[in-house]
């Protein structure tokens, strides 16, 4: 389920094991949205498998749980495939509620759902993701810099520092790869090799040797890939591919 607007692209996961939950969440996600020009895609998962691997593409994640059936280690493993997820939990129980701040959630649904509540809660994740940063600020010659994400092309290791490969230019700066790693989380960055951390959003096309990243003026750039990354990478390619717009 996709609608296309003037904005960014929402990802929108939603997991139940019941499949009317999930359609009755689904449904109401689709109702808010119906009067805006959000651009949004709703991911729906009834096994914790796919929730755990939607996770890493999603922006926010409504969970319909059972925190004494394995419910709270869903959770902390979806925080930790995607830290920048935004959690809203559907429980039975105010107990349920305690166990599931533990873990960073963001809003609580109380059974049984309630539409009203629903896009009161959505509405309140928006305004989160829309206020968190677009640009990671990093050193470079003792110069502090703030650069935007989406122009990030690649990351590759130098000298005990980093390269940092953009649209615009190229860009030594004092974080480890890392550190990268753990700025950029949950922004579709994949290693091709250990010592090269890649934007899937500027792959041209890669083999078990090398990725073709895009640069502007149609040009295009070769970095290093390892066989051992290779079949990691050409599943995130893949899985990023399916939620492109």
């Amino acid at each position: 389920m996709e609608q296309r607007g003037d904005r960014g692209l929402i990802r929108i996961l939603v997991h139940s094991e019941d499949r009317n939950t999930a359609g009755l969440l689904a449904a109401s996600i689709e109702r808010f949205f119906c009067n805006n020009n959000t651009k949004y895609k709703i991911l729906i998962s009834l096994e914790a498998a796919n929730a755990l691997n939607y996770a890493k593409k999603s922006d926010i994640a409504f969970v319909d749980i059972d925190m004494h059936g394995g419910g709270l280690d869903l959770l902390s493993g979806m925080k930790q495939a995607n830290p920048r997820i935004l959690l809203i939990v559907a429980a039975e129980t105010a107990q349920d509620l305690d166990d599931a701040i533990k873990v960073g959630v963001l809003g609580y649904l109380p059974k049984p759902l309630s539409s009203r509540k629903i896009h009161k809660d959505l509405e309140y994740a928006l305004r989160e993701h829309y206020r968190r940063p677009q640009s990671v600020v990093a050193t470079s010659e003792r110069r502090t810099l703030r650069i935007p994400i989406h122009e990030i092309v690649y990351v590759t290791t130098e000298n005990r520092k980093t390269r940092v490969r953009t649209l615009r230019d190229s860009l030594l700066c004092d974080e480890t790869l890392t550190q990268w790693q753990e700025m950029l989380a949950g922004q579709h960055f994949t290693l091709s090799h250990t010592s090269f951390l890649v934007n899937l959003e500027h792959v041209a096309g890669f083999d078990k040797t090398r990725v073709a990243v895009r640069l502007p003026g149609g040009q295009t750039e070769t970095v290093h890939m390892s066989q051992r990354k290779y079949y990691a990478f050409k599943e995130a390619f893949l899985e990023f591919s399916k939620s492109a717009p």
